[in-house]
């Protein structure tokens, strides 16, 4: 009998919780990476996909993919010297994925606003250097405003520093503006 009491318990809670689920988010972003205090990179664009769950109505989970690339740096060497030369060092090519989670408003129509920190896998692959795996914490707030046609546009900043070993980070600020489409669950 205790058993059966427990199994109709279980799934007395994991229904009203798939009912909780209010809105699913998916939509593409386009932004601007900007490295600080990092004499290795310039400035460069980003692309990426998200998706994010409302299972609270202030708290959402989701998850990313960001791709995109740091400008190249001109290192000069000799400055004002008559034997003065310059080098190009490529950028970069960086690659990420992770999980966020939301505190605020992410669902609804009309305007949300949100806190959102995140950890994910960061990869920064550039010429004639070895390639940097690391762990990227991620930090920001975001508006977004949603039509009653379930689609939105937001935009998103956020502070991101990854670990690059020898108690030192890469920081960089990200900022980007996506349009995305909101699947509605659950009770209305």
């Amino acid at each position: 009998m205790r058993s059966k009491l427990l199994i109709l318990l279980i799934l007395l809670l994991a229904s009203s919780s798939a009912l909780a689920i209010g809105d699913v988010v998916v939509g593409p972003f386009y932004g601007y990476g900007i490295p600080v205090a990092n004499m290795w990179a310039k400035p460069g664009p980003l692309y990426g996909v998200q998706a994010r769950a409302s299972f609270l109505p202030f708290l959402a989970g989701g998850a990313y993919f960001n791709s995109g690339g740091y400008g190249d740096i001109e290192l000069v060497y000799f400055p004002d010297e008559p034997f003065e030369f310059s080098r190009f060092l490529d950028g970069g090519e960086v690659t990420e994925y992770g999980l966020n989670l939301y505190l605020g408003k992410t669902s609804g129509t009309g305007w949300n606003y949100y806190a959102v920190g995140g950890i994910g896998s960061h990869k920064w692959e550039r010429n004639h250097r070895q390639e940097d795996s690391k762990v990227a914490y991620s930090l920001g707030g975001g508006l977004e405003y949603v039509l009653p046609m379930s689609l939105s546009i937001e935009g998103r900043a956020m502070f991101e520093a990854v670990s690059a070993g020898y108690d030192s980070m890469w920081k960089s600020v990200v900022a980007y503006v996506g349009m995305n489409y909101h699947f509605k669950f659950g009770p209305r």
